[in-house]
């Protein structure tokens, strides 16, 4: 950023551009990870602001833009408040229509927690969920996969891996390649999905998008979820996100390092190879077939919950 950006307040001719203007520049150039995300909080922001002159923007501005948002985490809030202002530092330093970013304070909210799921409450969850979700499911909570990245995911993503799979997704949240390690589990999952069709592994069911890319999720986890009775509420991190948590607390109990638990879940990267040879993701493999055992050493057994069909 250039010096002095944040001192030269308001005297630029151009800054009666508005927010939706420079939004919708800002997106036309977007190379970045995660576009669907920044594109959706752009469609909240601009009913609030899209049409206030980047002069006139500040603190206040947002004020009916957080009224409107009530059953919203502060997390979420506050990510979409922080687009609106990387909207307007893009306005400063690259359109070079304002000079200045506006400080807007940040939404306080209830810290929500994360309840990984028991074996119990898996087998719940499954019994209540139609047989595409469970496979669905079923992979997620082997593989610890991001829900983008699993819906993205192609049949040509997919090779054998020793006992399982080595899946590598075309959309990752930063953008880079990585590998999925799928274990058994996780491969009879994939394999139970060919008889669906379409070019997507975990496609869509629905009449109006059937074999499509699945975009949309939420009512097919929360009423499944309601009715095997997981925890909710305000302090309740809820959603398939629980499936990710559920795999790293698994690696955990199995006694698998904090940095072996970060390659799995993508936080590190797995050094992939091109005929996937390398021996750090046939250790990541060995890691996985860990935590398709139950503690009591009894196997899941997939006729009990849906998967047998």
């Amino acid at each position: 950023m250039r010096r002095g950006i944040y001192h030269n307040r308001g005297n630029n001719p151009k800054s009666r551009k508005t927010w939706g203007q420079a939004a919708y520049e800002w997106l036309n150039q977007w190379d970045g990870k995660d576009f669907r995300r920044q594109k959706d909080a752009v469609k909240v922001l601009l009913p609030h602001i899209g049409t206030v002159p980047l002069c006139n923007l500040n603190n206040a501005s947002f004020e009916g833009y957080k009224e409107a948002q009530q059953g919203k985490s502060a997390s979420t809030i506050n990510l979409e408040i922080g687009v609106a202002k990387r909207v307007v530092r893009f306005a400063v330093e690259i359109l070079e229509w304002h000079d200045y970013v506006p400080h807007v304070k940040t939404v306080k909210g209830t810290v929500r927690v994360v309840h990984p799921l028991s074996w119990e409450q898996q087998d719940r969850l499954f019994a209540y969920a139609k047989p595409w979700w469970v496979n669905a499911y079923q992979f997620a909570v082997n593989t610890g996969i991001r829900p983008n990245e699993m819906f993205g995911l192609k049949w040509n993503n997919i090779e054998p891996f020793m006992d399982g799979m080595i899946a590598v997704p075309e959309e990752t949240k930063n953008g880079k390649k990585r590998a999925v390690i799928v274990n058994s589990l996780g491969k009879l999952a994939v394999e139970r999905q060919k008889k669906y069709g379409g070019k997507y592994i975990f496609c869509s069911q629905s009449y109006h998008n059937k074999g499509g890319r699945v975009v949309s999720w939420g009512d097919a986890w929360s009423r499944p979820a309601e009715k095997a009775g997981l925890p909710k509420g305000d302090d309740v991190r809820g959603g398939m996100y629980i499936l990710r948590h559920t795999t790293a607390y698994r690696l955990g109990r199995v006694g698998a390092p904090s940095e072996v638990i970060r390659q799995f879940l993508g936080h590190a990267n797995a050094n992939i190879t091109e005929h996937y040879t390398d021996p750090a993701l046939e250790r990541l493999m060995e890691w996985g077939e860990k935590i398709t055992v139950r503690p009591q050493g009894k196997e899941l057994m997939l006729c009990n919950i849906g998967l047998a069909s």
